[in-house]
């Protein structure tokens, strides 16, 4: 049976090995290591129409990896049948792959009204190129209180030119602030400084008696 393939976060994924559990939290599989394994896993999950596995196959044809060739028609392909089933990373992929088009702000839309917080960002960036600075800034309003760093950086430029005001950059570093409490816990920050790399021979471990 192939993993659910649902995500974790690092600090859960920490937390997990420190508890014993080495592999899939929520279905109890054993996670592959090998690229060609994890390829496999998703094929298996993408024949029986999961919409998570269906992105993770567009995507990475896009980048061409897991030894999958560069083909972004495929992954225009794969995401479009994955965005249907409601996956928001899905748009997002999409509006990169046809951003300067009409329909990539759609794509954007679609992800932002599912909470995707780059979408939002990325459509604060395309109405302020437009030259549309105060309805950029409502959405930069909102992508900031959902903890987006960047966003709450723009809204401090676009204090300084005049387009926000000192109301609105307050308001948004309190939403801010309240999200990054929100998503912060002991084993996020010891993940965080860990690191990637560390975590993931971390993780690979098997645990030993004693541990």
């Amino acid at each position: 049976q192939p993993c659910c393939m649902k995500r974790v976060c690092n600090g859960c994924i920490l937390s997990g090995r420190r508890c014993g559990i080495s592999n899939c939290p929520f279905c109890r599989t054993d996670v592959p290591t090998k690229e060609s394994q994890v390829l496999a896993m998703v094929q298996k999950r993408v024949a029986v129409g999961d919409p998570v596995a269906i992105c993770f196959l567009g995507a990475h044809h896009e980048r061409g990896t897991y030894g999958l060739e560069k083909d972004t028609s495929r992954t225009d392909e794969l995401c479009q049948q994955a965005a249907q089933l409601g996956v928001k990373e899905a748009h997002f992929i999409l509006g990169n792959l046809h951003r300067g088009e009409e329909r990539s702000v759609s794509h954007y839309e679609e992800a932002a009204m599912c909470g995707h917080v780059l979408s939002r960002f990325n459509l604060g960036a395309w109405e302020y190129n437009d030259g549309q600075g105060h309805l950029a800034l409502q959405h930069f309003l909102i992508s900031a209180k959902l903890g987006h760093t960047a966003s709450l950086d723009t809204i401090k430029r676009l204090l300084a030119e005049g387009i926000a005001t000192e109301a609105d950059y307050t308001g948004a570093l309190q939403g801010y602030e309240a999200a990054i409490r929100e998503m912060s816990s002991p084993s996020r920050e010891d993940a965080r400084v860990m690191g990637i790399e560390k975590l993931v021979r971390f993780a690979a471990r098997r645990r030993r008696p004693g541990y």
